[in-house]
């Protein structure tokens, strides 16, 4: 062997060696799991960080491994409305800070396209952990079965004592079967915002003489319209839901009490539509392109100061004023003369959620009075829950004295909440968009879109 070749061999044999003594001497030092940002040798541990709560550990004992976070998914569309996306947040970051095994995650979603993508969503078994609803909504994504029903968190969470201090209508369309599948988050009745100013330019009192009948409000409508001036009364939100409060208000409803028959095409329902359908038609009080007019349009042209008042929630106030600061003082909130809706959304839980008890945990915390309070004061929603309507300090919100002392016990009704008034409202709405688009009268419209549900009824009955 020449020396070359010697020398190779001699040197691989050294490197195995001390390879093989290094494998084989002293017990090792497990690597850890993930990299630390200490760049000191292992024989010198003193020199490494380490959470202050490990030098407290009894001698001999290992700290347990934390426990990894839980993402949950939080579907709403309030996180694309403000200013009740802005509270809502606020609320996240707190129950995050007070729960630090649970992330969430915020999906926001418009109100257009919420509920075909949940539904398509629980179709494809991954719905989001927690979602809102409209409360007409429940009754048919519970017979979808949806919905995971959550009598068992109620009765943790005190049973007949925790639900009892939520509105009454809401827990009652909440629960199908004996089973309650959501828990009532925000909710109240419809009133009037008024622009006080513009109310006083056209010689009218609306404080201390708000109209007291669907005619005196005729009668202002004019007096407040000036079309040449690009000035109207009122800014419609030509929906079903919106539409629904002038039927009350006229002694009518679009259904009976158990949902066996229309009442759209009585006497008292004719009347009501064809009230609603002039103010655009005939008195031409409301700003021209009614149809192309959303929720979020309406509130634009009140913030605007285009039209004198517009209807809505409680939410509406938070709304315009979130638009146009500069009004607040200056809108007032009267009661819809006559009887008057009552409207709300719920929280429930994805049928099919990877984390069913941590997203109950989410709901419980949003539910809790103090912060049924903060969403209120922040994000311009009323509670549902009477130990949280006791907490408002009127003084403060006038706005709500209106509607917690007037509106909510004015409201005979509430939003249709049955498994067929999805095919219903489609009717319902059709009729409207026609008539105000003068393809229809509103008596013929009324008893056709009658016709129409009595079919579905009896379709659904069988």
């Amino acid at each position: 062997m020449d020396k070359k070749r010697f020398f190779a061999v001699l040197s691989v044999l050294m490197i195995l060696s001390f390879v093989l003594t290094a494998c084989g001497g002293a017990t090792p030092t497990a690597a850890p799991e993930a990299a630390t940002e200490s760049s000191q040798p292992e024989a010198e541990p003193e020199a490494t960080e380490a959470p202050a709560e490990a030098e407290a550990e009894p001698a001999g004992e290992e700290a347990a491994p934390a426990e990894e976070p839980v993402t949950i998914r939080f579907q709403d569309w309030r996180l694309a409305e403000e200013p009740a996306a802005t509270a809502l947040k606020y609320l996240i970051t707190e129950f995050e800070a007070s729960h630090p095994n649970i992330k969430v995650a915020l999906e926001p979603v418009s109100n257009a396209e919420r509920v075909d993508k949940f539904n398509n969503q629980f179709r494809a078994g991954d719905p989001p952990d927690v979602v809102r609803f409209n409360l007409t909504e429940i009754p048919t994504e519970v017979a979808m079965g949806a919905l995971l029903p959550l009598d068992s968190y109620i009765e943790q969470a005190g049973g007949d004592e925790f639900l009892g201090d939520f509105t009454q209508y809401m827990t009652d369309v909440a629960t199908v079967d004996g089973q309650v599948y959501a828990i009532p988050h925000e909710g109240d009745a419809f009133v009037l915002f008024l622009n006080k100013g513009m109310w006083e330019a056209a010689g009218l009192d609306p404080v201390n003489n708000p109209p007291s009948d669907m005619e005196a409000l005729k009668a202002a409508n004019l007096a407040l319209t000036d079309a040449a001036a690009n000035q109207y009364a009122f800014g419609m939100w030509p929906g079903w839901q919106w539409m629904q409060t002038w039927f009350t208000a006229y002694g009518a409803d679009y259904f009976n009490t158990d949902y066996s028959d229309t009442l759209i095409d009585t006497p008292e329902g004719i009347a009501a539509f064809t009230y609603y359908t002039d103010l655009v038609t005939t008195d031409k009080v409301v700003p021209p392109g009614v149809t192309e007019v959303d929720y979020g349009g309406q509130v634009a042209l009140m913030a605007q100061e285009q039209v004198a008042y517009i209807e809505g929630p409680y939410a509406t106030y938070g709304g315009i004023l979130a638009a146009n600061p500069e009004l607040d003082g200056n809108l007032v909130v009267i009661p819809i003369p006559g009887k008057t809706i009552g409207r709300g959304t719920h929280f429930a839980i994805g049928n099919g959620s990877q984390h069913p008890d941590e997203a109950w945990q989410l709901i419980e915390f949003l539910s809790q009075p103090e912060n049924q309070l903060k969403f209120f004061v922040e994000g311009s929603m009323m509670p549902t829950r009477q130990s949280a309507l006791a907490m408002i300090d009127f003084d403060k919100y006038p706005a709500a004295k209106v509607m917690v002392e007037q509106a909510i016990p004015n409201a005979i009704s509430y939003y249709p909440a049955f498994p067929a008034w999805n095919k219903c409202s489609t009717v319902i709405q059709d009729a409207l968009t026609s008539t105000l688009l003068g393809e229809t009268e509103p008596e013929a419209a009324m008893k056709d879109a009658a016709t129409q549900i009595r079919a579905i009824l009896a379709e659904e009955s069988e």
